[in-house]
């Protein structure tokens, strides 16, 4: 599987990403294209992957480990479920579990208080507690899921995959009882100290992923549809804001309109 993938120039990323999914261009794109044409992509390389896939279909039996190793985890991918912000068992300091809330990964309880606040920086020592009560792992995982799936749909043309890839979009941006608000407000709070820093913003850092995962799923009537559901919205996502803003960030906005997709 690594042979494949690192044909097709899949590698780790530091890409920072401040602007929520972008899906009126990939819409548009998917529009335009048809199927043997390269997806329009961010960091995967398009016509390593058009080329692989085109080797597939001539049975190239190098890749087949990987292929099957590709599908094997897209099938658990197919049982894992879906993802929501709703799922954590605290309530953002908003008071609505809709909001993307997590705690900055250095910062402890402080042992010289009774109730641990304010919090104290542990410098390099990642307190646990930031993936058992945020939705820092919970994106990172929908983000993972998406792409594999997008991934074994774009080399398999299985319908099934992109429909869960869809579902898992709609989970955790759409469906109104786990859709997430579009805002990181909450994020990377450091508690008794603030409730969100605008340094929230690198949790977002694999959206440009997720992106190449969507534009993967170019083709399927389960993508579009789910996309067209975006374009309806016109959300906003709001970066930082609030009293809590630390280091002397000002409130990032990152604004992406929906609502001019045909």
């Amino acid at each position: 599987m690594r042979r494949m993938f690192e044909e097709a120039g899949i590698r780790p990323t530091a890409i920072a990403a401040c602007a929520l999914l972008v899906f009126s261009l990939l819409v548009a794109s998917a529009r335009a294209s048809s199927a043997n044409e390269t997806p329009p992509l961010i960091i995967l390389e398009g016509p390593a992957l058009a080329q692989i896939k085109q080797r597939l279909q001539t049975g190239d039996a190098t890749l087949a480990p990987s292929l099957n190793r590709l599908k094997r985890d897209a099938d658990r991918a197919l049982l894992g479920g879906t993802f929501s912000v709703t799922e954590k068992d605290i309530t953002s300091p908003g008071g609505d579990k809709h909001d993307y809330t997590s705690i900055a990964p250095y910062w402890w309880p402080n042992p010289k208080t009774a109730n641990g606040l304010p919090y104290v920086r542990r410098d390099g020592e990642v307190n646990p507690e930031r993936d058992q009560t945020s939705d820092r792992k919970r994106l990172d995982n929908m983000v993972q899921t998406v792409k594999t799936l997008a991934l074994g749909y774009f080399f398999t043309d299985r319908e099934t995959y992109a429909a869960q890839a869809a579902k898992t979009l709609r989970a955790w941006f759409l469906d109104a009882p786990t859709k997430m608000n579009p805002h990181l407000r909450y994020a990377q709070s450091i508690p008794g100290r603030n409730q969100g820093r605008g340094d929230g913003i690198i949790e977002t850092h694999n959206l440009p992923e997720l992106l190449d995962s969507v534009a993967l799923l170019a083709g399927s009537k389960s993508a579009l549809a789910s996309c067209s559901q975006v374009a309806a919205g016109g959300d906003r996502l709001a970066v930082g804001g609030g009293s809590g803003t630390s280091r002397g960030h000002a409130p990032v906005i990152a604004k992406t309109s929906f609502s001019e997709i045909g």
